[in-house]
């Protein structure tokens, strides 16, 4: 059925100017426009703290009319000409995370900073039961003790989630059942020796910027 949605939220700059609030993406963050040219970079700061003054949503910002687009804005990727010494491959971090940078906090993972970083949760009521760690398109690793009472079907991966609280990140994030769970042989339950198990997912998972193994 029809959702209606909310009406814009609409802000007052400190030079008197009307802003509206939309996802970082859909804001031209420059001041001349060279994102048509490919020289675009990132989104700057995103400030997680909380002002009343503010946008409600994190990841939205008070954009100008003539600022704003239809479509989202992709920064160019890395390359080895723009970052030279930027190394590749797999378990590979991006330091500080992609897209922007986050003020406001000393001790928050950027967006995509960890892209191997997976969440496993129980589906009947979407509690989080551990984290794990993506070793193949198709594999986690984690914790026994975290799975070693619930069957497979039961649990789905959630890759590429930043923040819980919003769904506007621009690279959504992606989610996988399980389909097999391969204990340790020779874990101890009452020692945690050995405290290791791999989950299998019914398909890969699509490997981009913010999911990596």
């Amino acid at each position: 059925c029809f959702q209606p949605t909310s009406a814009p939220q609409i802000l007052t700059t400190d030079s008197g100017q009307q802003c509206t609030c939309v996802p970082y993406y859909l804001c031209d963050p420059t001041t001349n426009t060279t994102i048509k040219d490919g020289r675009f970079d990132g989104f700057g700061q995103i400030d997680i703290r909380f002002d009343p003054r503010s946008c409600q949503d994190v990841l939205d910002v008070c954009c100008l009319g003539e600022k704003q687009r239809e479509e989202p804005i992709m920064p160019s990727p890395p390359t080895t000409n723009s970052q030279p010494n930027r190394p590749r491959g797999c378990g590979i971090r991006n330091v500080g995370g992609l897209d922007f940078t986050l003020v406001g906090s000393t001790n928050e993972a950027g967006f995509g900073e960890f892209p191997w970083t997976v969440a496993l949760i129980r589906i009947r009521d979407d509690a989080c039961l551990c984290g794990g760690s993506l070793i193949h398109p198709s594999v986690i690793l984690t914790g026994n003790h975290c799975v070693r009472l619930i069957p497979p079907n039961e649990i789905k991966v959630r890759a590429g989630e930043w923040d819980t609280q919003t769904t506007k990140e621009r690279l959504p994030f992606q989610e996988r059942t399980v389909s097999q769970i391969i204990s340790h042989p020779s874990y101890n339950i009452k020692t945690l020796a050995n405290n290791v198990a791999l989950l299998v997912v019914t398909s890969p998972f699509q490997i981009m910027d913010h999911i990596s193994p």
